[in-house]
């Protein structure tokens, strides 16, 4: 019976002890396989470390569905800066530092003409708008992005864009709009998403959990980061800016090494000598033209009567331009 006993133990501990050496044969068939697709050399790690992990968050170039520009703006040249709002809105302009030259800024803008303000080189703002609605009513908007090309402001994300390319060329046709490199850090021209939608939540980035934003059917995340609600630009006045023109931009003409050069109103600059010149419909019917000049609403030039041009119809004045700002000129016919 002992012996018959140790018989059986001994065959239980071969079968364990082959059992054994099977298994840890087949985990290095398995191994050698994995290894062969891997590599071998020495100091090869067989994981990848936590830092080392891959990153799947979007490319440098790819703009993030919730991502908004800083609300400081740096002005990198002196000068009177225009602004231009395509809605009406209350706009606060805060100066960072202390070498500034002007103070905090609490001003509406009307879209339906341009202000502006003067800046030092490196004056820095922080940025916040409240934009009114077709009510009147006005809530701080959510914040604004760079166009995400050169003529369509929007969230490319969500698909919401417009068109600001005739926008953009009618202010560089009267004001300097430099964008590479601009002007104003981070950019000149800013794109406003306006207040978010009520039923998004801005700290999760997620629509409210309320049974009447769930069954809302419309799109709080597209509504909110449009980006495609106002645009705010600043250029800067090139140093004359004709707010009312006498006829049109060809109605003005620069001495340019004793020749006389029509010019755009964007195109004057300090110290050119200029010649403002009224076209008259019937000249045979005019006996006098007088023009009056006025810098930012003051006068500088009275009623003064014109010189006739060897071309019919045409009368001009002379004019030194010594100061910058915006100048209007009149006419008057006898």
């Amino acid at each position: 019976m002992k012996n018959s006993f140790k018989s059986k133990l001994a065959t239980i501990s071969i079968i364990t002890v082959t059992i054994i050496l099977a298994g840890a044969a087949i985990f290095t068939a398995y191994r050698l396989y994995q290894l062969r697709q891997e590599s071998v050399a020495p100091n090869a790690p067989e994981s990848i470390p936590q830092a080392a992990e891959v990153s799947t968050s979007p490319s440098p170039t790819a703009i993030p569905k919730y991502f908004k520009e800083s609300n400081t703006l740096k002005f990198n040249r002196a000068g009177t800066v225009i602004v231009h709002t395509t809605r009406k809105v209350d706009l606060t302009l805060t100066p960072v530092g202390t070498t500034l030259e002007g103070k905090k800024l609490v001003q509406t803008f009307d879209h339906t003409k341009t202000e502006t303000f003067k800046v030092n080189a490196g004056d820095s703002y922080t940025i916040g708008a409240r934009f009114f609605n077709d009510k009147g009513e006005q809530d701080p908007a959510l914040g604004w992005r760079k166009p995400y090309n050169p003529t369509t402001c929007g969230n490319e994300a969500t698909g919401h864009k417009v068109d600001i390319g005739a926008l953009v060329s009618s202010i560089q046709a009267s004001s300097s709009l430099n964008l590479d490199p601009p002007d104003v850090l981070n950019y000149p021209i800013l794109c406003w998403a306006d207040a978010p939608n009520a039923c998004w939540d801005e700290s999760k980035h997620k629509v409210k959990d309320t049974d009447k934003c769930k069954n809302s059917g419309g799109d709080p995340f597209g509504d909110t980061y449009d980006f495609n609600d106002a645009r705010i630009i600043f250029s800067y006045n090139t140093g004359v800016v004709p707010t009312t023109p006498i006829c049109s931009s060809n109605d003005i003409e620069r001495n340019e090494n004793n020749t006389w050069v029509e010019i755009k109103p964007s195109d004057i600059q300090l110290g050119d000598v200029v010649r403002f010149i009224a076209v008259v419909i019937n000249p045979a019917a005019t006996t006098k033209v007088q023009i009056r000049i006025s810098l930012e609403g003051s006068v500088v030039k009275d009623w003064t009567e014109a010189t006739a041009s060897t071309t019919a119809g045409d009368y001009y004045l002379e004019y030194t331009v010594s100061q910058a700002g915006s100048y209007s000129v009149e006419e008057r016919i006898e």
